[in-house]
């Protein structure tokens, strides 16, 4: 508009400005409430988590066999457990992890006991018998770690909030003429989508 002096057009730059933060703060919270939501979905799947009881038989890492825990992301965690745990104590230890801040590697969202692999390096098998006591596998032994995947959603991704529609943004009616004038939604070079229609 020709017509329109420098103040009204800082004061109209000014307001739409503010009202672009207010939209961009509401989008962040809807995502924010939907991760939450989706976090929750994918813990529920896992059933409880370890007890206070099975927590405490794992002692407080000071005595004990030591193990040397190779993680899925490539890090090393040397712990020490009492020698009359078993294997399935050790799959509980992982997913305590989940809870604690300073752990080198976390569990995937939703992970059950059973989801866990184990295998010693050295001679190498599988650890499949979760009734198996540790010191069958030994002092100063090196376990690896994997996380069995099947069928089991294991992260949040970009894909998942598209498909439910929480990155949508909404504005008001107000702003119609304005976001009409910022041009056209375009996927690709030269295939115009049309302009956003306000949700009122």
């Amino acid at each position: 508009d020709l017509d329109e002096s420098g103040a009204e057009y800082k004061a109209r730059m000014e307001r739409q400005s503010m009202e672009a933060g207010r939209v961009s703060k509401l989008a962040e919270e809807k995502r924010a409430r939907w991760r939450e939501a989706r976090e929750a979905e994918l813990a529920h799947g896992a059933g409880p988590g370890p007890t206070e009881e099975q927590r405490a038989k794992l002692g407080d890492g000071t005595s004990g066999l030591d193990f040397c825990l190779r993680l899925p992301n490539g890090k090393q965690l040397r712990r020490r457990f009492p020698g009359e745990l078993s294997i399935g104590d050790l799959k509980v230890f992982l997913q305590t992890l989940a809870d604690d801040e300073k752990a080198p590697w976390k569990p995937s969202l939703g992970i059950r006991r059973d989801d866990f692999c184990l295998a010693l390096a050295f001679p190498r098998r599988n650890l499949t018998d979760d009734s198996e006591l540790l010191t069958s596998v030994g002092d100063r032994a090196v376990v690896f770690v994997t996380e069995r995947q099947e069928g089991r959603p294991t992260s949040i991704d970009a894909e998942a909030a598209a498909a439910s529609g929480v990155d949508a943004v909404l504005y008001p009616a107000a702003l119609s003429r304005d976001v009409q004038e910022a041009g056209e939604v375009v996927d690709e070079p030269g295939e115009p989508k049309g302009p956003r229609v306000p949700i009122r």
